[in-house]
């Protein structure tokens, strides 16, 4: 509570697509249920996370199908802060699928939670549904890198032009100095950013 939020650190599984995003929808509804009991407001919800963690968060706030099986809108969500994100499934590294980069990523990270079908690597995507969505449709994003990102930096950098084409209200776009993939969620300066950015859709 130092600086007016109560924060809940959740975990999801980490098997086969969709449980963990199944898991992030879920803590979803448990917070609008469950935090006026921790002196919280279920009306200034905002997500957070980093890594796979932004994925998801991404892709809950883009495909809506996943909240509302728990009758939840979008419009719970006031703001998501994705540091370090994913966003093209199949190919965050590189615009080119087939860059060895996107390959390597694909069998390391991608294939033993999303399986080898293409489509499902698709409709994982926050990307391909941002797409499709009507800016009222979508939260405000604050989107950060790291400087050293194993090239995350090419998938926040398209996502983020893909919101900022939709003139999504409070977006912004960040790439971190003297940080790297696991670093960057500590800098002083993501959390003055991302305090400055919940202010400002909270005051907007």
């Amino acid at each position: 509570m130092k600086s007016g939020f109560v924060s809940v650190v959740i975990n999801y599984r980490k098997t086969i697509h969709p449980s963990g995003i199944d898991d992030v929808a879920a803590a979803i509804k448990w917070v609008t249920e469950n935090i006026h009991s921790y002196k919280g407001d279920r009306d200034k919800l905002f997500l957070s996370g980093h890594s796979a963690g932004a994925h998801l968060v991404s892709l809950v706030s883009t495909q809506h199908a996943y909240l509302e099986k728990h009758n939840l809108d979008v419009s719970i969500i006031k703001g998501v802060i994705a540091m370090s994100g994913i966003y093209n499934v199949g190919n965050p590294l590189s615009i080119n699928h087939n860059d060895w980069t996107n390959k390597l990523y694909r069998s390391v990270y991608v294939e033993p939670i999303f399986g080898k079908d293409a489509d499902t690597w698709v409709k994982a995507s926050p990307f391909t549904h941002a797409q499709d969505l009507e800016k009222h449709k979508i939260p405000p994003f604050i989107i950060i890198n790291a400087a050293t990102d194993f090239g995350l930096e090419c998938d926040g950098s398209r996502f983020y032009e893909l919101l900022r084409s939709k003139d999504i209200p409070f977006l912004k776009y960040l790439v971190i100095k003297n940080t790297h993939h696991q670093s960057v969620s500590l800098s002083q300066e993501v959390i003055d950013n991302c305090l400055e950015f919940i202010y400002d859709v909270l005051s907007g």
